[in-house]
């Protein structure tokens, strides 16, 4: 009996000491724990960082879904292609919702976030209130769309591979004047985009009053879910124009045009490129049917490269790539060409201007020393229901 009690006691004793190995699996648990930060910091500073900040919600969201879209393809084939040496490539996409505040918040995050550079914004209005906080972050911008001349020839972080608006208002008022016959007209623009559509107001009637015409009628509106066009249509129609000017999205142009041919179906419609998404034609249907447009992209490529863009979009996004979506194409290859030789983001700015020249699915993209460019305009009209080049500038339409 008694040395049942003993083993008894000597058996609660073993069980109640921990095994050396317990002590062990305790240690390696707490140093995993503690490493695992250094670990993650060390995958994260294996991949590269590309921001991109454009509207992706509301009525305004098609250019910026488009950018996005063409942004994150760019990436993938990279990626495929081993990335930049060995290292591989991450979209942070942030929607700025059309609005300055948002846009101001949305590029500190990422900027905060560690990207070395920024594809984006979309629009001029967004672009204006990003000059100086990304002169103060030092960080470049690349824009596919933004094409307000307040940007231009301003030494800043900005940099775009479409052209200044201004050749193209020009071209749409002699357009309007010598070949569509205006000379009584009316112009309708969305000031959500006011630092884009008012200056483009303004170079059109100047220089359509100069060539002899005159704009009789000027309606502006905010875009927005609640926005409504029925009375602006209804004076627009009551004014007698010879035709309008639309400077608005593409979303809202199409509305409009419904509305302007159940009333006036044989008044001609002219836009701003803004409005030219296949949004546009989803949306406007037979009322968007020869509108006519000026702008400095190719909807059918004929190079190779172009080619093989358009197919591999169609075949990542099932659609088209709009103008939004191959410029953006474009400015995502400009980053990650110069992404081979420099992953500073202080190094960025300086590396851009000291190449300048970089290949594009439309052709050579050639920055001047303020981050601006130049490039092929051409005439574009809605012709069963798909944008077709019909000339250059505003030369004689092609057959």
């Amino acid at each position: 009996m008694a040395q049942f009690f003993e083993h008894s006691r000597q058996n609660r004793w073993c069980k109640g000491r921990r095994s050396p190995w317990s002590f062990v699996r305790i240690l390696l648990l707490i140093l995993i724990v503690s490493l695992a930060p250094l670990f993650s910091g060390c995958a994260r500073q294996d991949t590269i960082t590309i921001g991109f900040l454009g509207s992706l919600t509301g009525s305004l969201s098609d250019l910026g879904r488009a950018g996005r879209n063409a942004v994150i393809l760019a990436v993938e084939e990279q990626n495929a292609r081993g990335g930049i040496k060995g290292r591989s490539l991450e979209v942070l996409a942030r929607d700025t919702k059309q609005n300055r505040e948002t846009a101001i918040a949305r590029m500190h995050a990422l900027a905060d976030a560690g990207v070395v550079a920024v594809i984006g914004p979309m629009t001029t209005e967004i672009a204006l209130a990003l000059q100086d906080p990304s002169r103060q972050r030092g960080l470049v911008l690349i824009s596919p769309t933004v094409s307000g001349d307040a940007l231009t020839g301003v030494d800043d972080f900005f940099f775009r591979v479409m052209e200044t608006n201004v050749k193209e208002a020009l071209s749409l008022a002699e357009h309007s004047y010598d070949a569509e016959g205006f000379r009584r007209a009316a112009v309708i623009y969305d000031e959500a985009n006011e630092g884009y559509a008012e200056p483009f107001y303004q170079k059109v009637r100047d220089h359509f009053e100069t060539l002899g015409g005159e704009i009789i009628l000027v309606e502006s509106y905010r875009s927005g879910s609640g926005t409504r066009f029925s009375g602006v249509v209804e004076r627009l129609v009551e004014s007698g124009v010879d035709g309008i000017f639309l400077i608005t999205g593409a979303h809202d142009a199409a509305r409009i045009s419904q509305q302007v041919r159940l009333k006036a179906p044989q008044v001609p419609l002219l836009s701003s490129s803004w409005a030219m998404t296949e949004e546009l034609i989803a949306h406007g249907g037979n009322a968007v049917e020869g509108m006519v447009f000026f702008n400095r992209y190719m909807p059918d490529p004929s190079s190779a490269e172009g080619a093989r863009f358009r197919e591999a979009y169609r075949q990542r996004f099932s659609e088209e790539p709009s103008f939004a979506a191959t410029f953006s194409y474009e400015a995502a290859r400009v980053l990650i060409s110069l992404l081979e030789d420099t992953r500073k983001r202080e190094e960025i700015k300086p590396a851009l201007l000291a190449r300048r020249e970089f290949p594009g699915v439309l052709g050579p993209i050639v920055f001047d020393s303020y981050g601006d460019v130049l490039r092929q305009l051409y005439r574009i009209k809605v012709r069963d229901g798909a944008f077709r080049i019909v000339g250059f500038s505003s030369d004689e339409e092609k057959e």
